[in-house]
């Protein structure tokens, strides 16, 4: 008997412990659930109070450039007055200077000063906004834009970033020279126009003697004055000297020049016939049917030849001569007039090059 009550006893203590055991387990779990609750909370409320500061600090970035771009817009506009009002009564020369310092202005101050190196180097460096600065520094410099029957040479100039000189692009209209008068440097005869003249010379004394950069100071120089045409070619032909042809780097230079040559010329033509921006991979497929590239250097054709080749139909200088022959019927001493034709930027000249070289 006493044996029984000894186990009934010993049994609702096990039951009255394991009960215990239980609610104290209850009450840590609860514990833990509610420390976990708040640690996640904390963490929401600091994920917040970050995406809080990264906005206020992307509307300030956007409201700080808006302004810096103002501010440039204003010191733009008063230093074209000041320049305006003080070369007043000067030679064209000094007229040209303005312009060449207004062009170094524009790249100092967006690209040293105030320039966000995410939201505006970038583009005007090496993105549309360069081209569109390309494109926009348009000259006609022989020639009426109005008279399409003649010759017309247009001038690209401007100043890229951490280059020391202004670089170029030249493309003429009806452009005029001899079927064998191409070699490894240019012209051999020279090249001519055709109801326009320049003189080379004049515009180097006006605007400085580097006024054209490396092979295109040459080529320039080799203007002839003009010509009559006695063979009509329609042909879009792109002059090219290379600036090596092993060499990885140096390839590139010329192959992403020739690039920003085309898009300028499809930008140009998108803007002037309407022409929606979503075609400008079958407008650049149209551009490439339609181009001769011929090189005027001495180097081998190399390892990327095939990269060339996607910018149309590729010839050296003496290929061209031949092809020109057989596929046009034209002898040796013929004035050939091409449609159109690009001085392409010189590698270089390429954006991708920085500080590392003077001009002449």
């Amino acid at each position: 008997m006493q044996n029984h009550v000894l186990m009934g006893k010993r049994t609702s203590c096990a039951r009255v412990a394991v009960y215990v055991l239980m609610a104290m387990m209850g009450a840590v779990f609860l514990i833990m659930l509610q420390f976990m609750l708040k640690e996640r909370s904390d963490k929401m409320r600091s994920s917040s109070d970050e995406e809080n500061i990264i906005i206020n600090n992307d509307r300030a970035m956007i409201m700080t450039t808006q302004q810096q771009q103002q501010e440039i817009k204003q010191d733009k506009q008063q230093s074209i007055s000041e320049r305006s009002a003080t070369s007043n009564g000067r030679r064209s020369r000094s007229t040209s200077s303005s312009s060449l310092n207004s062009e170094y202005e524009y790249w100092l101050r967006n690209y040293i000063i105030k320039s966000d190196p995410h939201l505006l180097a970038c583009h005007n460096d090496i993105g549309f906004g360069l081209i569109e600065r390309w494109r926009k520094s348009e000259r006609v410099i022989c020639g009426d834009e109005k008279n399409t029957q003649n010759s017309r040479v247009y001038m690209y100039r401007i100043q890229q970033t951490r280059h020391t000189a202004q670089d170029n692009f030249v493309r003429i209209r009806n452009f005029v020279t001899l079927t064998d008068g191409f070699f490894s440097n240019g012209f051999t005869q020279g090249w001519f126009t055709s109801g326009c003249s320049m003189k080379v010379d004049n515009l180097k004394s006006r605007e400085g003697h580097n006024l054209f950069q490396m092979h295109l100071d040459k080529w320039m120089g080799q203007y002839q004055g003009e010509r009559a045409c006695s063979k009509k070619i329609n042909r879009r032909v792109v002059f090219l000297q290379r600036d090596g042809e092993y060499n990885l780097f140096h390839s590139m230079t010329d192959f992403s020049s020739l690039f920003v040559n085309y898009l300028m010329m499809i930008f140009k033509r998108i803007e002037e016939e309407g022409i929606e921006v979503t075609d400008t991979m079958e407008l650049l497929d149209e551009y490439v049917q339609g181009t001769d590239v011929v090189y005027l250097d001495g180097y081998q054709m190399g390892p990327y030849m095939p990269i060339l080749q996607a910018f149309g139909s590729v010839f050296s200088y003496s290929e061209y001569t031949q092809h020109l022959k057989k596929e046009y019927e034209v002898k040796d001493k013929d004035s050939i007039c091409f449609d159109e034709v690009l001085f392409a930027t010189p590698g270089g000249s390429n954006f991708l090059f920085k500080d590392a070289w003077r001009p002449k």
